[in-house]
């Protein structure tokens, strides 16, 4: 199954995914581990991880590829929540370049 993972993931980029997760045990929130969150990723569908994937590339400000994954969601409801979202995080980010 593909994932983040496998697409060359930055310590910055890592920190934006996995920077927070609830410590129940201690009541607090933690960063993952880089363990926790390929645990984390193996356990979601493929649609899911297509959704980060379009996700990263919209941080990485990639429409091109960013559309591609965005069109593999096979979930009509993830594929357009993922859209709305990424969508408008890529044009807020465009805004700010000019």
């Amino acid at each position: 199954m593909e994932t983040i993972f496998d697409h060359n993931l930055t310590e910055e980029e890592f920190k934006y995914f996995f920077s927070k997760k609830v410590d129940l045990e201690n009541q607090r929130i933690v960063p993952y581990t880089k363990e926790e969150a390929m645990e984390k990723v193996k356990n979601m569908s493929q649609d899911e991880n297509y959704a980060y994937l379009a996700d990263l590339y919209c941080l990485r400000m990639d429409k091109k590829k960013m559309d591609e994954y965005i069109d593999k969601i096979k979930d009509p409801f993830l594929q357009q929540d993922t859209a709305h979202s990424v969508y408008h995080e890529y044009y807020f980010r465009l805004s700010k370049l000019k």
